[in-house]
């Protein structure tokens, strides 16, 4: 199918969007059952032609997408001045698309950057096996432990080595929990540098400059921005 003369990419989006509201605002479908099956049959030719549109901007390129599940997790040490309790916060992507989120102020005082990180990681470590059952409960293999991204060397280490023991011991079991999942290799836990690290977007204030990187990697972006953008160049 070939673009009309004319006609742009922002006009087929436009169309496009049209044609949903057109749907949306519909009352009583059974009075107007003609018009939905008109509006309805004429999707395929509309979605095709918008394709179409998009193929000519180059706007579908090859993919390069990862299929794994891969998670980022952060911890902002103390961040509570009232009770110096801890932030934590994680992510999920699948094929390069945020699939899942939190962050959650910790239930207690962490006595280190690597505690409180080892916290957020216990969150982070259930959500991963979670989300891996679910993967494999819709037939999407995973191949291999989940993938974890961590940026404290010390709470890696803490998860890994047995060793921290005496240094560890006073935190609580449950949290040790992610040792256990370490030993089975259900998640591979993957040190990630701190400037990399989409996960910190939830548990501090950032600057302008890296706000905006981190939120455009986690695909927060404004649909009109985009296509003025598109327009301008």
């Amino acid at each position: 199918m070939k673009l009309e003369n004319g006609q742009n990419l922002q006009d087929h989006l436009k169309v496009f969007v049209e044609l949903f509201e057109e749907l949306a605002i519909i009352g009583d479908a059974m009075e107007e059952e003609e018009r939905v099956i008109i509006l309805l049959s004429s999707l395929p030719d509309r979605f095709s032609t918008l394709v179409t549109a998009l193929e000519a901007h180059e706007k579908i390129p090859t993919c390069n997408c990862s299929d794994k599940c891969i998670g980022y997790l952060d911890a902002d040490w103390a961040g509570d001045r009232s009770d110096r309790k801890s932030t934590s916060g994680y992510c999920f992507t699948l094929s390069n698309s945020v699939i899942t989120w939190r962050s959650v102020k910790q239930s207690c005082v962490a006595l280190s950057t690597a505690e409180a990180e080892y916290v957020a990681l216990a969150g982070a470590a259930q959500e991963a096996i979670w989300l891996k059952q679910l993967l494999d409960d819709l037939e999407f293999k995973t191949g291999g432990p989940m993938v974890v991204n961590e940026d404290n060397q010390s709470a890696i280490c803490l998860a890994q080595n047995p060793k921290y023991h005496g240094r560890s011991k006073h935190i609580d079991i449950k949290f040790h929990y992610v040792r256990d999942l370490v030993r089975k290799k259900e998640i591979d836990l993957v040190y990630c540098p701190s400037n990399d690290m989409l996960a910190d977007i939830f548990t501090k204030g950032l600057s302008a400059e890296k706000f905006s990187r981190l939120r455009s990697k986690l695909g927060v972006v404004s649909f009109e921005k985009h296509i003025q953008c598109e327009k301008e160049c």
